[in-house]
């Protein structure tokens, strides 16, 4: 881990030696984009903006690099996110689609109780069935059922895998609340 005021250079130069080290690619007050092991990390605060997906374009393809197929990408959606507008979907969903077998898994958090947030869930699985992904992705509703999943599917995350997913979640979300709201 970094400590919290540490920003390591964008996912890009990622190498190997570096692969348990948070690097964050894109940090703003509705987002933060990271990389830790062989995952793209999103914590989705406000808007879903498009240098954010950027930041998750250039994450996969720095990991991918590295790691041909055995990546991962996990979204963290806090309830006070609104969902994406047109565009961000369509660019996102390019994004998706052109990871392709480069990806071993996807999963998508979206945090929050009640009928709203199960109704938001089960809409995003209805929708990813649809779209039918390379790779297996999954929603969820809370990071811990999220990391137990990953560390199924990325064996390369170690035994501590899902501890370290949770801390680095944790650790991004402290980032963003670090900087003022627009």
């Amino acid at each position: 881990m970094i400590s919290k005021s540490h920003v390591e250079p964008p996912p890009s130069r990622l190498t190997p030696a570096r692969a348990n080290t948070l690097l964050v690619a894109s940090r703003a007050s509705s987002h933060v984009v990271a990389t830790w092991n062989h995952l793209v990390l999103v914590v989705w605060r406000g808007p879903t903006t498009l240098e954010a997906i950027e930041g998750i374009r250039a994450s996969i393809a720095g990991l991918v690099a590295h790691y041909p197929g055995n990546v991962g990408i996990l979204q963290v959606v806090e309830p006070s996110a609104p969902p994406p507008d047109a565009e961000a979907r369509s660019a996102l969903s390019n994004v998706l689609r052109a990871a392709g077998k480069s990806v071993a898994c996807s999963g998508i958090v979206f945090e929050g109780t009640g009928f709203k947030m199960a109704a938001v869930r089960a809409i995003v699985t209805g929708l990813t069935m649809l779209a039918r992904p390379e790779f297996p992705h999954l929603v969820f509703a809370d990071v811990q059922e999220a990391s137990k999943w990953m560390c199924a599917r990325l064996p390369s995350l170690g035994a501590s895998g899902e501890i370290g997913i949770w801390s680095a979640v944790n650790e991004l979300r402290d980032l963003i609340g670090r900087l003022p709201v627009p």
